[in-house]
């Protein structure tokens, strides 16, 4: 027997059901973006009494994995047999009731009530319809961080989901199964006193030593005429009161940093500044002279790290809510719980009712003392050896020579913005070529690009994760920095073979164990050695952003005037931002002009934008799907031994 033949006689029964299944399954037309496949599993059986068909689907959830799970069950007397004995396969009926009805072009329509509800909150977050749900969530524009604000969404309705379980069944109709209707793991409790750091807090307190003070998260939001600034002053002393890392503070000691949560204050930090006798140039002058003042004296040392300033403006110039945060406070989901608790608070106080919010999730001292226990279990010790290859040698061009750090003086900032077509392809159909997520098809253009620009076929990223999804403890609901961050080096063979570059950082990125948490608890809660990489490139996929506007603070947006001390270090070269926002992907090249100047990051943005507009093009050219080994975690093979086997089982 040749190789491939002895690795077919050794694959189990299950693993080559597993691939057969996942082939049929999801094998589909280019069409719109949309699955349309009408394959499903029926599951006969005997038994002496009747069965629900829903109490054997909860049976098969610990015995299969999602994808094999039966859409219909029937139920025989007895199975139908040919002479010699086994099954007579062409007497099985299928069943006369289809549990999938099809609308429009080959969108599967919802059937319960839960996949009705999970239809209306996928496309009331993903931005739009029909998705049916047989739609693969990562392959329509899903990511990481709108998978929490589904798992909120869906909480507020009364469907309970954890915040991994979109990763493990990534269409509504898996996830539906999995979905429950109260939440059993609600731990209400108000935090006061000394708590843990987490490693994305120690990661800064590395890195920022001259204006640690000074790094801030902020949101500027048009106020309605109607709203009394007192309503907004309440509401922002219970939301303090209501998450525990609005009060967080820092001290620094001989040892090193601490962390602290204060007990709610009696004074507060809303203050409100009457702007009602000056101009519309004037008015924006003192909100930016103010919003800087603020922002630059910060007291690590005190609990008061989270501000809202309040401009009240005479009529004719829109009121301003400004709200201001040290990042070590809070993330990017954070500031969508917050700016919801809000909204919801200001609308219960306005109607005289007592407030209600959403049932916390697990506490930011709660995470802390959670990781604390896995480093000292060693749950993360055998990631040591992959995060110890993760190796940041290569190098990238420079103009000028200049050592780490660079400041954030010198910062400089280049906007590169695709148009809504392109952007559309990307997020809609590409992902189904190479059955990639979008973070993988922008690395790997910024790979194809790192070859033309630096010569080089490898590079050690820096890159983020959200840092909410790991084991049962949920954090969806929870205020704080979570963020876990981490090196990854990315190589790829051929920079003219599109096909293999994606695939190559494809599975790189799927192999990165843990969506890099562990990186952080090796590094500084175990302080494992030869963990000290610093990657000369940041990327950083933030997915698609949406607006902050409700009906209480009507619009919305980031501040990114003084925000940052001048002074603050970074120990990168360039840094990458990117996200969607209003149907367009906006890159965020950023670099400083200690080591580069304009017209050598101006080069790559423009490498970037053709290989970008290249590799969508590719992908949706491309008439048939391609697979590679972490489509099928199960079955455990190598490239060559699966091109084999869908060679065989085509």
């Amino acid at each position: 027997m040749s190789g491939f033949q002895e690795r077919i006689k050794q694959l189990t029964k299950q693993q080559k059901l597993l691939l057969a299944k996942q082939i049929a399954a999801e094998n589909s037309f280019k069409g719109g973006g949309q699955s349309n496949s009408n394959q499903s599993i029926v599951a006969y059986f005997i038994a002496d009494e009747p069965v629900e068909a829903n109490d054997l689907r909860e049976g098969l959830k610990d015995k299969l994995p999602e994808y094999m799970i039966p859409s219909k069950f029937v139920q025989l007397d007895e199975l139908p047999r040919l002479p010699n004995g086994k099954i007579d396969m062409k007497a099985l009926k299928l069943p006369m009731e289809e549990t999938s009805i099809i609308f429009n072009k080959g969108v599967f329509a919802p059937q319960t009530e839960v996949e009705i509800q999970l239809v209306q909150i996928w496309e009331e977050v993903l931005g739009f319809s029909p998705i049916g749900v047989r739609d693969n969530f990562f392959e329509i524009g899903g990511d990481s961080i709108l998978s929490i604000q589904i798992v909120t969404k869906a909480r507020q309705k009364g469907i309970f989901l954890a915040p991994n379980q979109i990763f493990e069944h990534q269409t509504i109709a898996e996830l539906a199964l999995f979905a429950k209707s109260e939440n059993k793991n609600i731990v209400e409790e108000k935090i006061a006193g000394d708590v843990s750091l987490i490693p994305i807090q120690h990661w800064f307190f590395e890195e920022h030593k001259s204006a640690p003070h000074h790094w801030n998260q902020a949101m500027m939001f048009v106020v309605p005429e109607n709203i009394n600034p007192a309503l907004f002053q309440k509401s922002i002393d219970y939301l303090i009161e209501y998450h525990d890392a609005l009060r967080l503070g820092f001290q620094k000691t001989d040892e090193g940093w601490n962390a602290f949560v204060a007990k709610p204050a009696e004074g507060s930090v809303f203050t409100l500044i009457d702007l009602m006798s000056y101009s519309q140039d004037e008015i924006d002058s003192i909100i930016e002279e103010r919003s800087k003042e603020l922002q630059s004296n910060l007291d690590l040392s005190k609990a008061g790290l989270f501000h809202a300033l309040f401009f009240k403006c005479r009529q004719g110039n829109r009121n301003k809510l400004l709200l201001i945060a040290h990042h070590l406070l809070v993330d990017n989901i954070s500031w969508q719980i917050l700016v919801s608790d809000l909204e919801s608070i200001c609308q219960q106080l306005s109607r005289g009712g007592e407030i209600a919010l959403l049932s916390k999730t697990t506490s930011y001292h709660q995470w802390g003392n959670h990781l604390i226990e896995l480093s000292t279990a060693g749950e993360f010790d055998d990631e040591i050896e992959f995060w110890k290859r993760q190796t940041c040698l290569e190098s990238i061009p420079t103009d000028l020579h200049s050592a780490l750090p660079v400041y954030e003086k010198s910062i400089k900032t280049i906007v590169l913005q695709i148009d809504s077509a392109a952007t559309e392809n990307l997020l809609r159909k590409s992902n189904e070529t190479y059955h990639t997520k979008t973070e993988e098809l922008l690395i790997s253009a910024l790979m194809l690009s790192f070859e033309k620009w630096a010569k080089t076929m490898s590079i050690c990223l820096g890159l983020e994760r959200h840092g909410r999804k790991y084991g049962k403890l949920d954090l969806s609901n929870t205020v704080g920095w979570f963020t876990t961050y981490f090196p990854v080096s990315l190589k790829i063979e051929d920079g003219t073979n599109f096909k293999s570059s994606i695939i190559s950082i494809k599975e790189k990125l799927r192999s990165i164990p843990n969506e890099g948490i562990g990186y952080g608890v090796l590094r500084y809660l175990k302080k494992v050695e030869g963990l000290t990489q610093m990657p000369p490139v940041i990327f950083n996929f933030l997915g698609n952003r949406k607006p902050f506007d409700s009906d209480v603070l009507d619009k919305g947006e980031f501040v990114s005037k003084g925000v940052r001390s001048v002074e603050s270090e970074r120990y990168h070269l360039l840094e990458i931002n990117a996200y969607v926002e209003e149907g367009q992907l906006n890159l965020h090249f950023s670099y400083s002009e200690q080591v580069h100047k304009q017209e050598t990051v101006q080069n790559l943005v423009e490498l970037y934008k053709i290989t970008l507009h290249q590799v969508i093009e590719h992908c949706s050219m491309l008439e048939s799907s391609e697979y590679s080994p972490s489509d099928f975690p199960e079955a455990e093979l190598n490239q060559d031994d699966l091109d084999n086997l869908l060679n065989q089982l085509n």
